[in-house]
């Protein structure tokens, strides 16, 4: 086991070090080794800063006994006090980081950020959720309506809307904590807390007009009131966790089947009975009751009853001549996106040429998904993007970007604690007990593997991975320490 450390930390220490200073060579081969032998200048900065990120992370390999000297000291720390006491220190501990954040770090929109605040500014101003004039269904409407509620209160100022996020942080680090407590134990909750509020891609997306934070506090939340509540309210928890995820589906379509996720969970740990099927079928009409009017509009104004009309591109996106991992703007060639008139028809074309496209390739269609799947879990740079891009345009390798170092370092580390603790967890007998953490990463990587793939798409899982690492450091960080 030893042997195998060190190799692992030899390559890493050898890619980080030749990043640094060889890189034009790994530009090369990267470049030739794409689908359209050439990556953009922002692309080829990314792949730098994870690469670069490894050095580090070989060290901490190398020096493992001090490492989990450090990890032992916290928990140490984490049961000087009591429940209450160190819940509410942590929420303060991340709302001053994040408040922070916001003071320091400068805002920004583009892409799909600036696409949020004009649907919401518009949707304030007119009550319609149009583009020029013209009702769409282009875009999931949760996160413009939220945009829409504090622009009415505050006035168009994105910045500030923004900020909002905070609040939003503050309940995934609650329901987080909340989760691993029911699933595990206090201790491992207090990891859970303490590591959300301080990973930094956590602090940074509150600067973004982004819609993850809102989905995930909504996700992380509905799971938690089901699974920590359903013993005492065992209807009335799937109702209210229905009502959650109904919102959820309206900010993102992947929330659709979560709720049958926590039931598979009830039936994994106690089977099936007619209590659970009851409760589960309360929460499906809750879910409905939330979702049904905005499809029936949908259904009046555009002839389809969905939720957006987005997934047609989207998994066009992944799935044709030249697609990459992430979004690609030349795999879905010259179809008029974006269109409100014309968007139910290319949402169609989009899902035909996938579909043909995948039955043609399947070889391309599972090595893609490998990619993709890859691609979802090695980039967390979303924080610091708009720096990087600046970076990238000038040509230059800033002090942003030893920024995005520092942030890749950290995810790597919460990400290797993540899948010990998947393993050791598992060994232990919990696999039934965290059903629900481990089934909604599997369908996370899934769809992603179906679509497109981003690091900001795996913001709603990272409580999940942490929860699971939480009991990696909580529970063999005193064990390896003394090793």
């Amino acid at each position: 086991m030893k042997i195998i450390r060190y190799i692992i930390a030899a390559i890493c220490l050898a890619a980080g070090l030749s990043a640094t200073f060889r890189f034009d060579g790994i530009a090369g081969f990267l470049a030739g080794v794409s689908a359209d032998r050439e990556i953009s200048a922002f692309m080829m900065l990314r792949m730098r800063i994870v690469l670069i990120s490894f050095f580090p992370v070989g060290l901490a390999l190398l020096f493992r006994e001090q490492v989990f000297w450090f990890i032992e000291k916290i928990n140490s720390y984490l049961v000087r006090y009591g429940p209450g006491t160190f819940l509410s220190r942590v929420l303060w501990l991340a709302v001053i980081l994040r408040v922070g954040a916001l003071l320091i770090m400068p805002f920004h929109l583009w892409g799909d950020y600036g696409a949020y605040d004009e649907l919401g500014w518009n949707l304030a101003q007119t009550g319609c959720y149009c583009v020029d004039g013209i009702a769409t269904a282009y875009r999931p409407p949760g996160y413009p309506f939220v945009l829409a509620m504090i622009y009415t209160l505050i006035g168009h100022k994105p910045a500030w809307a923004a900020g909002y996020n905070i609040i939003f942080s503050i309940i995934i680090v609650a329901s987080s904590y909340g989760l691993a407590r029911e699933l595990f134990s206090e201790r491992i909750a207090r990891w859970t807390a303490l590591m959300l509020a301080v990973i930094p891609s956590q602090i940074l997306f509150c600067n973004l007009l982004a819609s993850e934070i809102v989905f995930t506090a909504l996700l992380v939340l509905a799971i938690m009131i089901a699974v920590r509540f359903h013993d005492k309210y065992s209807t009335g928890s799937f109702i209210v966790a229905g009502i959650i995820l109904g919102g959820a589906l309206l900010i993102r379509p992947i929330a659709l089947p979560v709720l049958g996720l926590i039931f598979l969970h009830f039936v994994l740990n106690r089977g099936i009975s007619k209590k659970l099927v009851m409760s589960f079928g309360a929460g499906i009409l809750a879910f409905m009751i939330v979702v049904g009017p905005w499809m029936l509009r949908n259904y009046e104004v555009k002839g389809t009853a969905t939720i957006s009309t987005i997934s047609g591109i989207n998994l066009l996106a992944g799935n044709s001549p030249g697609a990459g991992f992430g979004w690609n703007p030349g795999a879905v060639g010259n179809l008029p996106i974006g269109d409100p008139e014309k968007e139910v028809m290319v949402d169609q074309i989009g899902r035909k040429r996938a579909w043909e496209y995948i039955k043609a390739n399947p070889g391309s269609f599972v090595v893609r998904g490998i990619m993709k799947t890859a691609y979802l879990f090695a980039v967390d740079l979303e924080g610091v993007d708009y720096h990087l891009r600046e970076d990238a345009e000038l040509k230059r390798f800033g002090s942003y970007s030893y920024s995005g170092v520092f942030m890749q370092v950290i995810y790597f580390l919460v990400l290797a604690a993540g899948i010990f603790g998947i393993y050791f967890s598992a060994r232990k007998g919990f696999a039934k007990n965290s059903a629900v953490l481990w089934l909604t990463i599997l369908y996370w990587i899934a769809v992603h593997f179906v679509f497109y793939a981003e690091g900001r798409y795996r913001f709603p899982i990272m409580p999940m991975i942490v929860i699971y690492g939480s009991y990696f450091l909580a529970e063999y960080g005193s064990k390896y320490a003394k090793e």
